[in-house]
């Protein structure tokens, strides 16, 4: 289910200023529909990387994270933001990664349980990243899950600023 990504480019990488990260990769690809995706890889200390993706359609929307395509092709969307992750840590073999996931519109009012997104994110990272190469980190009442890389000098200290930080300066 998961095997399959779409071809995926390396647009640009620029420093920033004014956020609490400190470079942005930018990269992008094409679904089955030809609808254009942007995949942001969020650089912070410690080779910590926060990802995010949205379609570029939604691009100026304050719900680009919320919304559903029904292109019903999640698994291959989700399996390209792997692949960049994969990528960079090719470039990069101490990277760690943190991603939230993202409430619907109908989860905006219940707190108290993790959304179908983090569910859906936490199944399929337990299954293809290595407890030996990452510890798992999460963080289910903030739909926060973390892949601390095992060569962090301290991965829970790593994982402590980690959360913190995605609880502060992303959206839930």
């Amino acid at each position: 289910m998961f095997n399959t990504s779409y071809p995926f480019i390396f647009r640009m990488s620029e420093k920033v200023e004014g956020e609490p990260y400190r470079r942005l990769h930018r990269f992008a690809f094409r679904c089955k529909r030809n609808e254009r995706y942007a995949v942001l890889l969020e650089e912070y200390e410690g080779d910590f990387f926060g990802i995010k993706f949205f379609r570029n359609a939604l691009s100026k929307s304050s719900k680009r994270f919320q919304q559903m395509t029904n292109f019903y092709d999640a698994p291959v969307v989700i399996n390209t933001c792997l692949e960049i992750m994969r990528y960079k840590l090719n470039e990069n073999p101490r990277a760690s990664f943190g991603f939230t996931g993202a409430p619907l519109e109908s989860e905006k009012d219940d707190v108290t349980k993790p959304t179908k997104r983090f569910r859906l994110y936490k199944r399929i990272v337990e299954n293809l990243f290595s407890p030996e190469r990452f510890v798992h980190y999460q963080v289910e009442q903030a739909n926060i899950y973390l892949l601390i890389n095992r060569t962090s000098e301290s991965p829970q200290e790593l994982a402590n600023w980690a959360t913190e930080m995605l609880r502060q300066n992303y959206e839930f």
